[in-house]
């Protein structure tokens, strides 16, 4: 039996497992009203979203062109950002294309020689992956207790 005839008729096996549960599920175009989407106000639906989204397009071009510290930064980005920067009385800032990417950057960055964090297994994946990311390069080591009755993660440096 090759892999690859091993490797479908296993997902295929696992596919119908998931069928016969009632747990297989299928991309399908939104409707209706979604509380849990990063959509959920409908404004990539709005007019002047979508005629200020074209206008960029047209201006600055459409696409990555690589990531913005090599090739991909934009002028409209720049300008984004110091409006931003402005406007919070802020010397400068920075805007991540995601939640995400922001969580990795400022927990892999920020926690200090001398800061404790404490992070639970029912975190958003970014704070998990963030806190892995500061452990990978050298920051944190992950310890595990019992904390006010329940288990959780401490994460310290060492």
């Amino acid at each position: 039996m090759t892999h690859s005839f091993e490797f479908e008729r296993r997902v295929r096996y696992e596919l119908g497992e998931l069928e016969d549960a009632g747990m297989r599920r299928y991309l399908q175009l939104p409707h209706g009203i979604s509380f849990s989407s990063n959509d959920y106000l409908g404004l990539s639906a709005h007019p002047r979203v979508k005629q200020r989204m074209a206008d960029a397009v047209l201006r600055d071009g459409a696409g990555a062109s690589g990531s913005r510290l090599l090739s991909g930064n934009r002028e409209a980005f720049t300008r984004l950002e110091r409006r931003f920067a402005a406007w919070k009385g802020a010397e400068a800032a920075l805007f991540f294309s995601s939640g995400y990417l922001a969580n990795l950057a400022v927990l892999s960055t920020f926690i200090g020689s001398d800061d404790t964090v404490f992070s639970d297994e029912l975190n958003h994946a970014s704070l998990i992956d963030g806190l892995r990311l500061a452990w990978e390069v050298g920051w944190l080591s992950f310890m595990v207790g019992e904390f006010m009755g329940g288990s959780a993660r401490g994460v310290v440096k060492v």
